[in-house]
């Protein structure tokens, strides 16, 4: 994700140059060495992810960070709603949800233009169920195509025994949606 708001900028800096417009291409220079470091920061966050099971609040904070970081660099509207209560998680069930919204959203600015997003993670006590949902507003006229992101997302959600749907929605807009089973009386300690 990070390295596709690197590209761009750095294409409009290249741009800028062509033009004679220093002002502009040094600002933007300046902008994506800013998230090329935020960048490293994500990733270091996610070895983090792998090295120690995180509180859940620490998960949201993760989430809402990336939200935050998208917003910064691209100005898109995202809003969410994440569970407060949400239990405590495995490592690998929440890099598969980050890496899952990191994802979502790169592919719904780059591929769909897309300007808004509505993320909702909730859990479900009754069916046991982890309930991610991402919905955009992008261009959905072209056909999905599973190339390397959304093929290794597919294949870190079945890992997990969890399943993936993407679904156009009426050329306005695209759906992501995934359930994770996920009893926590067995996860708790």
């Amino acid at each position: 994700h990070t390295l596709t708001a690197a590209l761009v900028g750095l294409q409009t800096a290249e741009h800028a140059v062509k033009k004679n417009n220093s002002a502009l291409a040094n600002a933007m220079i300046a902008r994506t060495k800013e998230s090329v470091q935020q960048g490293l920061d994500n990733v270091r966050s996610s070895i983090h992810l792998l090295r120690e099971n995180m509180e859940d609040d620490k998960t949201k904070f993760n989430l809402i960070t990336l939200i935050d970081n998208t917003v910064a660099q691209t100005n898109i509207n995202i809003t969410y709603n994440i569970d407060s209560s949400f239990p405590d998680l495995p490592p690998i069930i929440e890099l598969t949800i980050y890496r899952a919204l990191q994802e979502g959203l790169t592919n719904g600015i780059k591929h769909g233009a897309s300007t808004f997003f509505i993320f909702e993670l909730h859990y479900n006590t009754d069916s046991q169920l982890i309930e991610f949902n991402l919905t955009d507003n992008g261009n959905s006229t072209s056909p999905i195509v599973f190339g390397f992101g959304l093929s290794a997302m597919t294949e870190r959600v079945h890992d997990i025994g969890g399943e993936l749907k993407i679904e156009k929605i009426n050329n306005h807009g695209v759906s992501l949606s995934i359930t994770i089973p996920f009893n926590s009386t067995q996860h708790v300690g």
